[in-house]
């Protein structure tokens, strides 16, 4: 939907990360090109944001033993698809990392994704990351590059901002999940924001149109100056109620089986992506919460929340019915540092074999808190500025509303 730029910084981060450009093998294919699609080429772009540096540091490192998987991930022009990807991968990895030195893992050529060897044991591992209240997160995710890539020859601050009929906190069960909706909708809207972005003057104000009735994009440019490259998007957004964890923590296991986050995962399991039933190996679903809507990604280890989801899960496995669709089901959040919840074991025949794969795979790690980096100097400064300029705003209207 969106294309990018390969300019100089593009090309300097290549230079730093010579594994993803002899994997790319982009420049004997495409010797003139100046744009691409690819997920990768926008993370090259912003390589100098402390997290994307990481994720480049970290494919850098992997990519050459992915296999399907990497070479899949390279390929990505969707931004949830290239991170669902990233998470199979982010397993693989810790597979490497934190396994016994006897343990093999690499890509799956069939319907699963990895295949895992510890000694005799085998295993068969699909990883899925399910995305709750996707409405909104499609908005979330696609809309800012639309203004942040747009195809006019300046730059620009920019603020963006949703503006929703129903604010009470529970707005994003109302905006559309389907992707026929939504993607003729972001189709209009890439035509709309482009053209308005080549011609608005500084300070102007647009309503683009929602996917419905229930919310408006409200764009305004606060300043353009001549430099194409110097490109800032704000997002603003009203506050939410809709934290994954609580479909868990407030519903009582038969309630969270019938959720949406639920009937995802049920719907995840009928699949059977990993074969029948055999001796031979364990078939494992490791369930990925890493891009749900969530503050932070730990709870799902909490200690009754634990209890509930082991619970929600053998719910789920009921309702399909013989034969279990899995061995077993683990939570986790997959990112550069893995970690995971309580193993749900379907099969109790199997819980020895269980116990030994989460041991010897580093499946039993638990998560720490979230690495939190500072900005950029350059961001940082930017931040202020927007800080004050909020505060000068709210300022101005207290005193405006005091004057009445």
């Amino acid at each position: 939907m969106v294309s990018y730029p390969i300019d100089y910084a593009v090309l300097r981060a290549l230079g730093r990360f010579r594994t993803i450009d002899a994997t790319l093998d982009w420049r004997r294919e495409h010797d003139q090109i100046v744009e691409s699609p690819l997920e990768i080429f926008r993370l090259l772009g912003n390589a100098h944001y402390p997290g994307i540096e990481l994720c480049l540091k970290f494919l850098n490192r992997t990519l050459r033993s992915a296999g399907k998987i990497g070479m899949q991930l390279l390929r990505e022009k969707d931004p949830v698809r290239f991170s669902q990807r990233l998470a199979e991968l982010y397993l693989l990895d810790c597979s490497w990392v934190m396994g016994q030195p006897r343990i093999k893992a690499r890509a799956s050529s069939a319907r699963h994704d990895i295949d895992i060897r510890v000694g005799a044991l085998r295993a068969r591992v699909e990883v899925y990351s399910p995305i709750d209240h996707y409405g909104y997160r499609f908005v979330e995710w696609y809309v800012p590059p639309l203004f942040r890539y747009s195809p006019c020859d300046r730059g620009f601050d920019v603020r963006v901002e949703l503006e929703v009929h129903n604010n009470n906190g529970f707005y994003p069960h109302d905006i559309d999940n389907s992707d026929r909706v939504l993607r003729p909708w972001l189709g209009q809207l890439k035509q709309d924001v482009h053209a308005w972005m080549k011609t608005a003057g500084e300070g102007s104000t647009r309503l683009f149109e929602g996917v419905d009735e229930t919310f408006k994009i409200k764009a305004t440019l606060k300043s353009v100056v001549h430099y194409p490259k110097d490109r800032n998007v704000w997002v603003k957004e009203p506050s939410r109620s809709t934290d994954t964890r609580l479909f868990f923590e407030q519903l009582q296991p038969i309630q969270t089986a019938r959720s949406q986050i639920g009937r995802k995962i049920g719907c995840k399991m009928k699949r059977r992506q990993c074969g029948e039933a055999s001796p031979d190996y364990l078939r494992v679903l490791v369930v990925d919460f890493s891009l749900t809507d969530s503050f932070e990604f730990s709870w799902f280890w909490w200690p009754r929340l634990t209890e509930r989801i082991d619970k929600t899960i053998k719910i789920l496995a009921e309702q399909i019915g013989d034969p279990l669709p899995y061995d077993v089901v683990l939570p986790a959040c997959l990112d550069v540092h893995c970690c995971f919840g309580k193993a749900t074991v379907l099969d109790p025949s199997r819980k020895a074999e269980v116990a030994q794969l989460v041991k010897a795979a580093g499946f039993g790690l638990r998560c720490k808190p979230p690495l939190v980096l500072p900005p950029p100097p350059k961001i940082k400064k930017l931040l202020d500025r927007m800080v004050a300029d909020e505060s000068a705003a709210n300022y101005a209207s207290t005193e405006s509303e005091s004057a009445v």
